[in-house]
């Protein structure tokens, strides 16, 4: 199971790596940092790019101040034109992930693993059929168990 202790770390780990990266890319030539060099996302800075569109997209779920990237997964790559636009938010994007990390409880990791309209439980359950279990076994009674969905997803 994932614990906050876990999270904070994962969350330093990142701007750990982050801050390792950008000197690298703010020292680099644009024409090597814009190269393409047959990658999935192209460049270095595209896939620089894509890295933090990911971050930026995970954390919107949980910061609503946090808004997604570009809807368009293919303009990912595309984010920021040069290494110093793409390192500023970057370094702003790794602040609010470990602020996030820093406020996270373990409540807020345990979260509604009930059947929604988004999963397949909840698809299923629309059509009246049968779900399976969705939960996450608890070792103890589930403070967010829904009732109205025990006899099909749980």
């Amino acid at each position: 199971m994932i614990t906050v202790g876990y999270v904070r770390l994962m969350a330093r780990y990142n701007s750990w790596q982050n801050d390792q990266l950008m000197p690298i890319l703010l020292d680099m030539p644009e024409a090597e940092l814009t190269k393409d060099r047959s990658a999935f996302f192209g460049s270095t800075l595209g896939t620089a790019n894509h890295l933090l569109c990911g971050d930026m997209l995970w954390l919107s779920r949980f910061d609503p101040s946090m808004g997604p990237p570009f809807e368009a997964f293919a303009r990912w790559p595309t984010l920021h034109d040069d290494a110093r636009a793409w390192a500023s938010d970057r370094h702003r994007v790794d602040g609010k992930i470990r602020t996030w990390a820093d406020a996270v409880g373990e409540l807020d990791l345990l979260g509604d693993m009930k059947c929604t309209p988004a999963d397949g439980g909840g698809i299923l359950h629309a059509a009246d059929q049968p779900c399976g279990a969705t939960d996450v076994p608890p070792s103890n009674p589930s403070p967010w168990s829904n009732p109205r969905h025990a006899d099909r997803c749980g």
